[in-house]
């Protein structure tokens, strides 16, 4: 059977009493280190909180105990998207892909539209921004198009 604390840490996120969630799932941890779920839900919990190392480091556990958690697969590549890391994040994608050939699950939904968007903004920034350093200090100049 699941431990109670799972659902008290879900219910805590969900009114986003992230301290409370943290706790639920730090001491259910403490007792039930492989899971995967447990993991994936207190690195939600740290991004959410901006601990990112420690939201990374939570998602990677995740990981370890199920290499094919899909929320943990997305978590990890927003994760990487939001530290620059985007091969890391297209990894992650892959791995969501080979789950999901036929485009079914959220996760993998969700990591695309991230990936893609970023993407979008790259080419809408590109030719609109040139830095310039002038005298050891750096300009931003902004073309109109």
């Amino acid at each position: 059977a699941r431990d109670p604390r799972f659902a008290l840490a879900v219910d805590a996120h969900r009114r986003s009493d992230l301290s409370l969630s943290g706790r639920h799932l730090e001491r259910l941890l403490s007792q039930h280190p492989d899971d995967s779920e447990a993991w994936n839900l207190l690195g939600a919990v740290r991004a959410e909180q901006g601990e990112t190392k420690q939201a990374v480091r939570a998602f990677e556990r995740a990981l370890e105990f199920d290499p094919f958690l899909p929320e943990a697969l997305a978590n990890i590549g927003l994760m990487a998207l939001r530290e620059g890391r985007v091969s890391r994040a297209q990894s992650a994608l892959a791995s969501l892909r080979g789950l999901d050939p036929r485009g079914n699950l959220p996760e993998r939904s969700r990591l695309e539209r991230a990936l893609q968007e970023m993407r979008q903004t790259r080419r809408r920034l590109h030719g609109l921004l040139l830095l310039r350093l002038h005298q050891g200090e750096i300009h931003i100049v902004l073309f109109p198009r």
